[in-house]
């Protein structure tokens, strides 16, 4: 489970049949999170943002990176694989691909 406590967050998960779900939470919104699906937050707003996260299991189960990163339907922004990756337009464009 995913807490805001300050600021404005963009997060989002993939589900094991690689189905994105996303959306942009503010202060006081919570998003919770099935356990061992892909997920991630990222800044969006003009200052710091703080959440709380609240992990209820140490077996996290399993899914897999690429697929679910590269092969969600809707697609993960480019930005996001952009920076988790460290990857360009084209290189994104050529892993999706794969995933087709």
């Amino acid at each position: 489970m995913v807490y805001v406590e300050e600021g404005t967050v963009y997060a989002a998960i993939v589900t094991a049949d690689n189905r994105l779900f996303a959306r942009v939470m503010n202060r006081g919104e919570v998003m919770v999170i099935p356990r061992g699906l892909i997920h991630w937050q990222m800044n969006v707003g003009r200052t710091n943002a703080k959440i709380i996260a609240i992990l209820n299991s140490q077996l996290p189960g399993i899914q897999f990176i690429a697929r679910s990163m590269f092969g969600s339907r809707p697609e993960v922004p480019d930005e996001v694989l952009e920076k988790t990756f460290f990857l360009g337009e084209r290189s994104i464009n050529q892993v999706r691909s794969n995933f087709v």
